[in-house]
């Protein structure tokens, strides 16, 4: 091991705080960059959050629509039916007076 004067000691000292200090503004600057990236991907994620809640609703209420539909066809379907089942018996009885 050689002996340093107090001037190299001084100068070998700052030489590493120097390299300390830019290493450590290295990793400011990367932790701003990922603070940065990561405040991006929450707002993209919101966005996806927003979009497939958006889908969902539409989606729920595009089927409760056709579930409103349907039931309103079977009710038609349910009253055209019981209509001509009084048709029929209306012709059934009209055709037994006929034969009477």
């Amino acid at each position: 091991d050689t002996v340093r004067t107090p001037e190299e000691t001084r100068a070998r000292h700052k030489a590493q705080v120097e390299v300390m200090r830019r290493s450590m503004e290295s990793m400011a600057e990367q932790r701003r960059k990922l603070v940065q990236e990561l405040s991006v991907l929450r707002r993209e994620a919101a966005q996806r959050d927003a979009l497939a809640t958006a889908a969902a609703a539409a989606e729920r209420k595009q089927l409760e629509e056709k579930m409103r539909a349907r039931k309103e066809a079977k009710t038609l379907l349910a009253a055209a039916e019981s209509e001509a089942a009084k048709r029929v018996a209306m012709v059934a009885e009209a055709a037994a007076a006929i034969e009477a």
